[in-house]
């Protein structure tokens, strides 16, 4: 008596076969993933008719502030069509959480009476602001064509 394979015993197993190689082998090369990138964003809402004024304040103080304290690299972003007007979202890059045992940036550069002048007059242009922790999940994002430049950030 002959055996006689039919399709639904086949590929089945031929499944099987393929599933158990695919992980077997994913689990012999697999490289540690690097770790995920953390930065701070804070969101600002400028009282209303000031934009310009918080435009040449970010300019002329807080960046060159910023700068001389030895941050390399923020963003600063605001609505436009979209959104609430008057916000402006604020990204910076975190290396190590370390660095908010620090004192700030602003008080490096500026020291304490600076930052403190510094400070009173950003206060009185915004009516609010809010600061948090965001993680970075590639992972989870549907890439773009190579060499796609976003036109568009959501937050």
């Amino acid at each position: 008596m002959s055996r006689h394979v039919t399709r639904t015993r086949f590929f089945p197993g031929l499944s099987v076969l393929l599933w158990a190689t695919a992980f077997s082998t994913a689990g012999i090369a697999q490289t540690p993933a690097p770790p995920p990138q953390t930065s701070q964003l804070t969101i600002v809402h400028v009282k209303p008719d000031m934009g310009a004024a918080w435009q040449e304040y970010l300019k002329n103080d807080a960046n060159p502030a910023v700068i001389k304290s030895g941050v390399t690299r923020r963003q600063v972003w605001t609505t436009a069509t979209f959104g609430e007007a008057g916000e402006y979202a604020i990204v910076a890059p975190i290396a190590d959480l370390s660095q908010f045992d620090d004192p700030t940036p602003l008080f490096k550069a500026l020291g304490q009476e600076g930052q403190a002048a510094l400070m009173a007059k950003r206060q009185r242009l915004i009516i609010d602001s809010r600061s948090m922790f965001i993680t970075a999940r590639p992972e989870m994002d549907v890439a773009p064509a190579p060499g796609y430049q976003a036109k568009l950030g959501v937050s």
